[in-house]
């Protein structure tokens, strides 16, 4: 299965089929959907549009695409705001299930969605963020080769870390080992100053130009180098990292696989539905189950142990087998802790969460 966001205008989306947020009657609404008709050819929509009618709010109608990159929009009419006591939410999730189980209907293996309703009908954004990302994910259960691609005009409009998740940004604050305030003399709570302390930024960017010139072994080894430096710096800081076990006796004792293999027997998962929920290939966790030196990247390991709903502590001891680190330097390895203390382990909210932050999200395939 599939799923992503991306900050984009919907009408420039490829995808079989482009989702509008339509008026009820057969006429050119606001919005999304003026732009829709404009840039698929507002003469010929309109008229494939008045041969449907009216539409139901909750409910979905399909036609051609015309000049649009996809084979068909799917009309689907969102409810209005009102109290939340009105089956709103009921509606907004039948505006999501309908556009997707016509998009299987129509034999579409990609569908490209605008947050429905949260224009001109008021709509709160959080709740409509939840309830998209729950009918997402229940009909990816049952449609697991269906695309699913949520478009927003920018990261603000999501708005999910402070309503829907608490205080992510107040554990960014306190925990994100900021280089920027220690080059400027500035001390982060409970950390000393550094010295030749190099940006996060410059590291990522280093690592991504390494990984397209390596092998991906090499590449491995290149992420676990750079983790070993940045647990050097925060030891320098006077911070233990959050990854710090001890003497390595977790990493020297088990391999990744193994600890992996019996964190999926505990916790009596199929391989399916391990692999699913990590957003991993079956090729992928083949290759795990039948390597017992498999060395898996940090955002495999990563998404291994959100899979597995893993405490925080068994969470650093998997990440160890595998010579990697939760590290402070990385605003990525912080939303990822915050999100494991929180309980939070859904790859989509997790996705939203670090798209919001302008951070790379996890492939979801």
């Amino acid at each position: 299965m599939s799923f992503k966001i991306v900050q984009n205008d919907i009408v420039r989306v490829k995808a079989d089929a482009i989702v509008n947020t339509a008026n009820p009657y057969p006429v050119i609404g606001d919005g999304t959907d003026a732009d829709i008709y404009e840039a698929a050819g507002s003469e010929n929509l309109l008229r494939e549009r008045v041969k449907i009618g009216n539409i139901a709010r909750g409910d979905a109608k399909a036609t051609p695409a015309f000049k649009l990159q996809a084979k068909y929009i799917i009309h689907t009419v969102g409810p209005v705001w009102i109290d939340g006591n009105s089956h709103e939410v009921e509606t907004l999730k039948s505006c999501y299930v309908r556009s997707m189980k016509l998009a299987a209907e129509l034999k579409c293996k990609s569908i490209a969605f605008p947050l429905i309703a949260t224009g001109h009908y008021g709509f709160p954004r959080d709740i409509a963020l939840s309830t998209a990302l729950e009918s997402f994910n229940s009909f990816l259960l049952e449609y697991p080769d269906m695309e699913i691609t949520l478009v927003v005009y920018d990261r603000k409009s999501v708005e999910v870390s402070s309503r829907i998740f608490g205080d992510l940004q107040s554990f960014i604050d306190r925990e994100y080992f900021n280089d920027k305030r220690n080059r400027a003399g500035k001390k982060p709570d409970g950390m000393a100053g550094v010295s030749n302390f190099r940006g996060r930024r410059y590291i990522e960017e280093q690592r991504h130009a390494e990984d397209e010139r390596l092998t991906q072994e090499q590449g491995h080894a290149e992420e676990k180098r750079v983790a070993e430096e940045e647990r050097q710096r925060e030891s320098e800081a006077g911070l233990e990292p959050w990854d710090y076990i001890g003497d390595g006796s977790v990493s020297d004792s088990i391999s990744f696989q193994k600890m992996l293999l019996e964190k999926i027997d505990e916790e009596k998962l199929s391989d399916p539905d391990f692999y699913h929920a990590a957003g991993l290939s079956r090729q992928v966790f083949s290759k795990i189950r039948s390597n017992e030196d498999y060395q898996p990247s940090k955002e495999t390991a990563i998404a291994s142990a959100l899979a597995l709903k893993l405490p925080f502590d068994d969470a650093k001891a998997l990440l160890e087998t595998a010579g990697y680190a939760f590290s402070r330097s990385q605003k990525f390895d912080v939303v990822i802790v915050y999100c494991i203390k929180n309980k939070i382990f859904n790859l989509m909210k997790i996705n939203m969460m670090l798209f919001e932050q302008d951070l790379k999200i996890f492939k979801i395939s």
